[in-house]
């Protein structure tokens, strides 16, 4: 799953985003993009802070929830495998006869 963050003012030398998923500290870097591998299903809160090169939180964003269903657990014409860097891939059934 990809997180897409918007930003505004941009970041300060120096500055970078942390990323929280379910009040833990998920991922970090400069960049406006968090890719998140392996994910239970369920719902989960994200939110985001800005923090200073010393790790002082300067801003956290409010929280926001999702819930997350695996589309193979849902649709049986789908056969469900994770790849070598963790991402789940879904791949259709052959139609009988095919």
């Amino acid at each position: 799953m990809t997180v897409s963050i918007a930003l505004e003012p941009a970041l300060k030398a120096g500055d970078q985003l942390v990323l929280y998923m379910d009040g833990s500290k998920v991922s970090e870097g400069t960049g406006s993009q968090f890719n998140l591998t392996n994910l239970d299903r369920g719902t989960h809160s994200l939110s985001v802070a800005v923090v200073d090169a010393s790790g002082k939180e300067l801003q956290r964003s409010k929280s926001i929830s999702f819930h997350l269903k695996m589309a193979a657990d849902l649709d049986p014409n789908l056969y469900k495998t994770v790849d070598e860097n963790g991402n789940v891939i879904f791949t259709a059934k052959p139609s009988p006869g095919a």
